[in-house]
């Protein structure tokens, strides 16, 4: 059994260079493959690791399908183990899927779902992603400059964090910018934007919150 398992996590590290490099479909099947040899060896850490990576492959290739699959079982576990960015992650991405079927208020509350366990895990960077997302569905409801003010907060915040923005949320964030810059006039925009780079993160989670969407 140990040796089917460390044959699977060699082949999750395989996958991790083709994730890196982006080559996305050959990530996927060296991703499965750990996948199967975890789910055999019942190892359910083992296990969430390969549904997260699944799920990254899946958002950068725009699968909405296999990420609402890999992060619903993500989640699940995620929970059983207590492992709070697991369950974060998961929440999350299954907002990002919520939000392009259309169903806001169920992405709304995916998002807002997501904020306990990142506190509990203190990862700063899902919180500033959560203004993004958040952003996405002011956008929805027709709230542009608030859209705007959480977009300018987002940048403002993850110009102190120690990396960039995730490969896999690059695109999902320049679809929420273009949404959000083309339903405002440029000066409103600029204003909004200025306003939320003005503010602290708890403060923009705060704006965020008190978004309507029923």
């Amino acid at each position: 059994m140990g040796n089917w398992l460390l044959f699977g996590w060699v082949n999750l590290f395989s996958g991790d260079c083709l994730l890196i490099q982006g080559d996305y479909l050959n990530a996927r099947i060296r991703y499965q493959g750990s996948l199967d040899l975890a789910r055999y060896s019942k190892n359910k850490y083992a296990i969430s690791s390969c549904l997260y990576r699944q799920g990254l492959v899946a958002l950068s290739l725009e699968d909405y399908d296999d990420l609402e699959k890999c992060f619903q079982e993500g989640l699940e576990i995620g929970r059983y183990l207590t492992e709070y960015n697991i369950e974060v992650f998961s929440l999350q991405s299954l907002g990002i899927v919520a939000l392009h079927r259309g169903q806001i208020e169920q992405a709304s509350k995916l998002f807002m779902e997501s904020l306990a366990p990142a506190h509990k895990a203190a990862d700063s960077y899902q919180l500033i992603w959560f203004l993004a997302c958040m952003a996405a569905v002011a956008r929805h409801v027709d709230k542009p400059r608030q859209a705007a003010r959480l977009l300018g907060a987002h940048e403002a915040q993850m110009e102190g964090f120690f990396k960039p923005i995730d490969a896999w949320h690059r695109g999902e964030y320049n679809r929420i910018l273009e949404s959000v810059r083309s339903s405002l006039d440029e000066a409103t925009f600029k204003a909004a934007w200025a306003e939320g780079r003005s503010l602290s993160l708890e403060e923009a989670i705060a704006v965020a919150r008190e978004i309507p969407v029923e």
